[in-house]
């Protein structure tokens, strides 16, 4: 990526085209904002916990500031117990994210 181009720039070429942000060009709550925003949208289409769940824990893994982010070993406890088995629980859960 060229050092003159502001971030913000290079994010609208790339979302205007329809392709996913290049790495390293949101901020870490940019990010995270968008994890959320993506694991509710798999919530409302799927119905599905667990694929809500995937989609966080995916995409907090393609940021640097939110790769390994301990949520992602507690939502998985939590779905082992049974304590994240609906979707509102699940949507609960995602929200808390910080």
């Amino acid at each position: 990526m060229s050092e003159d181009i502001p971030n913000h720039d290079i994010r609208y070429v790339y979302e205007s085209l329809g392709l996913p942000r290049p790495p390293g060009t949101d901020t870490r709550a940019e990010h995270l904002a968008w994890c959320k925003e993506r694991a509710h949208a798999e919530l409302d289409y799927e119905k599905k916990p667990e694929l809500g769940f995937a989609s966080m824990a995916s995409d907090l893994n393609k940021h640097d500031e939110t790769a390994g982010h301990p949520g992602i070993q507690l939502g998985l406890m939590r779905m082992m117990t049974g304590d994240l088995s609906t979707v509102e629980q699940m949507r609960e859960f995602i929200d808390g994210f910080n």
